[in-house]
Formats: C-alpha cells, structure tokens, sequence
C-alpha cells in the first residue's frame, strides 16, 4: 500500500511530461519560424505594401523585387562573392595556423606547454566580438582602403 502511495505523490508520469515537452518546442519552433515566413511574405510585397503594414497573405511583386535586386545599381551578386572570398580565406587561414600551433603544442615538449594551452583555451573562451574592435583600432593607421580585402580577411582571422 505505501509504495503504491509513493507512485501517485512522484509527478506527472513519462508520457505526460513528454507531451509538454513536445508542445512547447513546438511552440518554441513556430515562434522561430515565423519570422523566415514574414521575410518570405515581405519579398512579395512593394514598397508601398511593406509601409502600409504587416498582412499574412503574398503579393504579387516578387519577379519585379527580385529583378530590382539583381539589376539595379547596389552590385550583390559582387557583395556576395566578396563576403565568400573572405569568409573562405579566413577559414582556411585560421584552420591552417591552428593546425600548426596545436601540432607544435602536442608535439614539443618546452617550459611553458601548459601554460600556453591554458591561455589559448581562455583566449577562444572570450567572443571574437569582444576583441575585434580592439584589434581593428589597433591596425587603423594601416586600414586607409576600406575597399581592401586584406585587411578584412586579417581582421576576422582573430
């Protein structure tokens, strides 16, 4: 009798709290998706439509939206391109330096090995965002040409 008593004071059961946890990811996602559906819905509209207000329902000015974009005189397909070219060589900059730091880390024995790992865990603990701008002000005398992919490229191998 005292463990059947036991059973009805523990909580909901398995099933149930299974339930309320799929209810509210569902929740949760919707609340997520929402706003790739009004950007979807905003691609269609003109700009008198997305002034006049928020409305669920699809307009018809998509082709002349996208045909805009591609045509007028803000070059994004180049934009594009551009952030690609960076984002790629930033990669392979920083994979390749990592790989040869944590190589010589493993590989070599030297005084201060620990401390060196400790720090550069405590450095990639720290967001990129907190040191950019210390390190872009820090190159500024050098960064003349804002058009200058290097200097981008450098800026986001932290």
């Amino acid at each position: 009798m005292a463990a059947n008593v036991n059973k009805k004071n523990k909580g909901m059961g398995i099933h149930a709290r299974r339930a309320l946890a799929y209810i509210v990811l569902v929740i949760i996602s919707f609340f997520c998706l929402f706003w790739f559906y009004v950007m979807i819905i905003n691609a269609t509209r003109s700009n008198g439509e997305l002034q006049s207000g928020f409305t669920a329902i699809p307009s018809t000015h998509l082709l002349d939206n996208w045909n805009s974009l591609l045509h007028d005189t803000l070059p994004v397909i180049r934009g594009m391109f551009n952030s690609l070219f960076v984002a790629a060589c930033s990669a392979v900059l920083c994979v390749y330096f990592s790989t040869m730091t944590a190589y010589a880390i493993h590989a070599y024995e030297f005084k201060a090995k620990k401390f060196i790992s400790t720090f550069i865990l405590m450095v990639m603990m720290i967001p990129t965002q907190v040191t950019a701008l210390g390190f872009i002000r820090l190159r500024q005398p050098e960064l003349t040409a804002p058009e200058s992919l290097g200097h981008l490229i450098i800026s986001c191998f932290r």
